[in-house]
């Protein structure tokens, strides 16, 4: 089968024989869920109860599930990040945006190529755009402690995310943002921008990507990213495979 998807990535699936050494290489490995953990909490489910259901003695078709593996190194496994827009709650301008986020940002102008600072320039570093026309880059000053600014609830690997101080820090504790805002999660920058600058929403808060080792260093400390911390791409398109479940 070859087809392109709807995003423009290419796709070709072909069938091959069963390989024993397939079954050895990934004994002992460990594998990392980069998207489908839903799926996997509802594949465990469906197993635990079919088991409950029917007491088998061995290994049946509800113990196993299809799966997509994808080395860490392939050039073409692509972590976008997931964007944030939304609306404000009243009273907060950008000079009071400004004023609350300088206790522990460095905050200055930007131009049209805010997007492009943020994915360039090291270290912690956000975009804001915000209806009305003014754009702030934000960059983390070296003295802020991040468990204080984050919480304790947490270990190293959750406060080293951009996204974790994005979510954590800025919106809910300098902006008194409420725990369950609702956000509209863009991987694309330009759309982003676009919906602030269109008089959709208010504000959009551009971040870097999220890095495999990151992704990588949460999954070994048992931490759970928050929510939309990445945006994998290519997808692989639901359908082309199908699981027989009678």
């Amino acid at each position: 089968v070859a087809a392109t998807t709807i995003d423009g990535a290419q796709l070709r699936l072909w069938r091959v024989p069963a390989m024993p050494e397939v079954t050895k290489f990934f004994e002992g490995q460990t594998l990392y869920i980069a998207d489908g953990h839903h799926r996997f909490t509802t594949a465990r489910a469906y197993r635990d109860e079919m088991r409950e259901k029917e007491k088998p003695s061995g290994l049946q078709p509800y113990d196993f599930l299809l799966m997509g593996l994808v080395p860490m190194e392939d050039p073409g496994f692509v972590v976008f990040p997931a964007h944030r827009v939304l609306d404000l709650p009243e009273g907060l301008d950008a000079e009071t945006i400004t004023r609350k986020l300088e206790s522990a940002f460095h905050v200055e102008p930007a131009g049209e190529d805010i997007a492009d600072r943020v994915t360039n320039e090291s270290g912690c570093v956000f975009g804001v755009v915000l209806r009305g026309g003014n754009r702030l880059f934000l960059r983390l000053k070296e003295s802020v402690d991040r468990k204080s600014l984050l919480g304790d609830d947490h270990g190293p690997a959750w406060r080293d995310l951009d996204v974790a101080v994005l979510h954590r820090g800025i919106l809910e504790r300098l902006l008194g943002l409420p725990e369950g805002a609702e956000f509209v999660y863009e991987p694309h920058a330009p759309k982003a921008v676009g919906l602030v600058t269109e008089g959709k929403k208010d504000a959009a808060f551009l971040l870097k990507h999220t890095r495999l080792e990151q992704i990588k260093a949460c999954a070994d400390a048992r931490e759970f990213m928050p929510q939309k911390s990445t945006y994998i791409f290519p997808k692989l398109p639901s359908g082309a495979v199908f699981y027989r479940l009678a």
